[in-house]
């Protein structure tokens, strides 16, 4: 599991675009604090560690711990807002949530030893389907990512979701044991080449756990 990541929180100033602009200016990213809170907070973060964390595996699947006014919420991203042209983030949704409660996260797959796979060495090619799995566990108990280790994979194997092993705690969000996370293909016209998870685009301006 993955430990929380703190976030230092100042109290935003005034509401509307040309206090966004403000905090903008001076390297804050406007957010909002919701879930279990008494009341939602207008909050803004350091644009340097938010961007940082974003461009890190797993962020919507990142507990964060916000500090602000003297309290710790632990809380998720529910949607980042990015410019579109610097995919810089602009606006952030972080839904704060008790330790112990059950939620729904997509969880980064990880392949290990594609290198030594029986069937991409006959030159097979790994088919990826699903790059993050929905699970439901606690929320200081998300895991950092889910292994997937392709040691004994040969051509025409199919990994569906049944297949994981999760961690102590971690369900599937979505059980169907028919969806398929992926499968080493035959290769195409003799030949094979192993096809790796893509990133995320740079280019959308609105990002979400759905989307991502």
């Amino acid at each position: 599991m993955s430990e929380a990541v703190s976030f230092a929180a100042e109290r935003r100033l005034g509401t509307g675009k040309g206090a966004a602009r403000a905090a903008r200016r001076a390297g804050r990213v406007p957010a909002i604090l919701y879930g279990a809170v008494p009341e939602p907070l207008g909050i803004t973060v350091d644009l340097v560690a938010l961007d940082k964390q974003l461009h890190t595996h797993g962020f919507f699947a990142k507990l964060f711990e916000i500090q602000v006014d003297g309290q710790r919420y632990p809380a998720i991203v529910k949607e980042c807002q990015r410019d579109p042209v610097l995919g810089r983030p602009l606006h952030v949704d972080f839904l704060a949530v008790g330790a112990s409660t059950e939620i729904d996260v997509d969880v980064e797959v990880v392949f290990i030893n594609d290198e030594t796979c029986p069937g991409i060495k006959r030159g097979g090619v790994l088919n990826i389907v699903l790059h993050a799995v929905p699970l439901r566990c606690r929320a200081d108990q998300i895991p950092e990512n889910i292994v997937i280790d392709l040691a004994e994979r040969q051509i025409g194997d199919v990994i569906h979701v049944t297949d994981l092993t999760l961690p102590a705690g971690a369900k599937l969000a979505d059980p169907d044991p028919e969806v398929t996370v992926a499968s080493i293909a035959p290769p195409m016209g003799g030949a094979g080449a192993e096809i790796e998870p893509g990133g995320e685009g740079e280019g959308a301006e609105s990002v979400s756990p759905a989307s991502a």
